[in-house]
Order: C-alpha cells, then structure tokens, then sequence
C-alpha cells in the first residue's frame, strides 16, 4: 500500500517473530526485533481498528484482517476486529476473488453468518463487478502450468482454497487449543439440512456434525494417543428458545448450546444428540 504500512506484511512479520521465539529457533536478538515489530493498530472515528492511518469507510482491504485469519494473532472477540471488518465490508475488495474467501472467514469467526453467506456466493455466483473465478469450484490446483498465459491464471486456484476454507469456517472455528465450536455461522439458508464429516480441530479432534429439523447431532473422535478435554458450544437455528439436553447437560446462551468441559479419552469419543424444538413448538406447548 502506497499510503501506509503494509498490514499483511506487518502481520506477517509479527507472526514469525512470535513463532521463531516460541519454537525456540530465534537467534539471538530476535527479541528486540520482536518488542519493536509494528503492530498496527489506530481508531476511526474513536473506534480501535487493525489499520494505520487515516481511512474512510468502506475503504481498505481483507490483508487489513490478517491478524485474525491465518495468523491467528488477534482474536475475533478484540473490538478492533469488528470495528475493521466494519470500514472495509462495502468496499471494493470483493473484486480481487479470493478476498470474498478471507471476508467469509472473518464474518464467520464474529458469527455473522448471513454476511458470510453473502460473501461465499460471490465467490460460485458472481454478480455485476465481481470477477468470474477460472476454474471449477472443487479445483485446488489439477490445471498445470505450462505457458505464460496460465501463469495469469494461477493465483485464481487460491479463490478456491479461501472458499473451502470459508464454507469449513461456516461450519466449524477449529482454531482453538481449549474450544470447539460448531455451526459457529450458519445461515439460516443452511439451518434446515446441513452435515460435515471430519473436519480437524486443534490437537486432531476430528469433529463431524449434522443438523436436521428439530435435532443437532454433534461427534468429536479423538484419534491420538493423549485424552483430551474441549470446551463444546454449538449454533442453534435462530428461533430457537429452549434445548432438550442430554444427561450430561448444556445450557442455552447466546443461541448457543454450551456444554460443560468435555473429556475424550485417547483413540475414544463423545457423541451427543440435542432436541431442538422450533419456537413456534415452544410456544404451543407453552
């Protein structure tokens, strides 16, 4: 950027600094690098933000969102994080295609669902001024390059990977040592027949999931040799006002079930089943 510092770049910096140290593969003196990095950070109209410099709203760009999302150096819940995605959710930065990938992330770890449902169909159904991805939806990189031409072509694979990316997000935030949340953004689109299969969280707990009218079913398998214990929450559909829980218990806050402490034993699981009466069940039997 030709006007101020680099988020990307900034973010970038900041990450293998802090990993280099905590690996402990830095050399000597990378900790005075590291406490005079540039953590980039400045307010708009009062608000703390993740830019430096002046901005306008619906100015910047998704890299400004980097320290969220893949360098896991700020968490969604900092309000410098929604304050960012605020400025810069209407501008332009859905032009660049994979950009609708990195928005649909973040919009899903501030569990705006409906916002990253928007962003994920302009990655499979791109309207006026939104650029037409190159290559099918499922592909990730089988087209070899081989001429000057496709070298035009190659960065539009990564709109695929952010759109996989994107939808996992949607359905899972596995980014969490202590925490697994699932269906943290699900459209309301999506509420009434979605399933996964698998998808790995933090420490290889492999978590598979479906929701169908009236019952959520929720898997966690723990592969590994070492027992493991999560925090578990998971989206509810957007009417719901009550949960049928299960003997070991979860409780309803936020539109979340949340459960105490689950423990999965080595090469073990825990498997659960909510009942989910809609609200309308809810006030007939009320």
């Amino acid at each position: 950027d030709k006007t101020r510092p680099h988020s990307l770049n900034a973010a970038a910096i900041e990450f293998c600094l802090r990993e280099s140290l905590k690996r402990g593969v830095g050399e000597l003196g990378w900790e005075q690098f590291y406490d005079q990095a540039e953590h980039l950070h400045s307010t708009y109209h009062g608000k703390p933000t993740l830019f430096a410099g002046s901005m306008r709203q619906n100015s910047g760009d998704a890299p400004s969102l980097q320290y969220v999302w893949w360098y896991g150096l700020r968490p969604a819940t900092n309000p410098a994080v929604a304050n960012t995605y605020d400025v810069i959710r209407h501008s332009r930065t859905g032009s660049y295609v994979f950009n609708n990938g990195w928005m649909a992330v973040i919009a899903a770890k501030l569990r705006r669902a409906e916002d990253a449902y928007e962003w994920v169909k302009n990655l499979v159904e791109p309207g006026p001024g939104l650029p037409l991805p190159n290559f099918d939806d499922t592909c990730l990189g089988e087209f070899i390059t081989n001429s000057k031409g496709d070298f035009r072509k190659t960065p539009e694979t990564a709109a695929h990977a952010a759109l996989i990316c994107a939808v996992t997000q949607m359905l899972l935030d596995p980014d969490s040592s202590d925490s697994i949340e699932v269906f943290p953004a699900l459209p309301k689109a999506w509420q009434a027949d979605v399933a996964f299969s698998d998808l790995a969280a933090k420490g290889g707990v492999l978590v598979s999931a479906e929701q169908h009218a009236g019952h959520i079913k929720v898997r966690l398998v723990n592969p590994t040799d070492q027992a493991q214990t999560r925090n578990l929450s998971i989206g509810l559909p957007a009417d719901t006002r009550r949960i049928v829980s299960p003997a070991n218990g979860a409780s309803l806050k936020n539109g979340r079930a949340v459960f105490l402490p689950i423990f999965i034993p080595a090469h073990g699981e825990f498997k659960v089943t909510l009942e989910v009466p809609s609200w309308t069940d809810t006030q007939e039997q009320e």
